[in-house]
């Protein structure tokens, strides 16, 4: 638990994902996953029509 007093001198770097920058490892690996998952998807529905 942080005291509020403290708690506006705390920040995350810019670099951080908390802090503004590019989400993480994993996230950029889970978010292409998912996006190469509904693409497969996509293609399988065009290729029924």
């Amino acid at each position: 638990m942080v005291r509020l007093d403290s708690e506006k001198h705390i920040d995350f770097a810019p670099t951080s994902p908390f802090g503004g920058a590019r989400p993480g490892r994993v996230a950029r690996r889970n978010a292409a996953r998912k996006a190469e998952a509904s693409g497969e998807a996509a293609e399988e529905a065009e290729d029924e029509e």
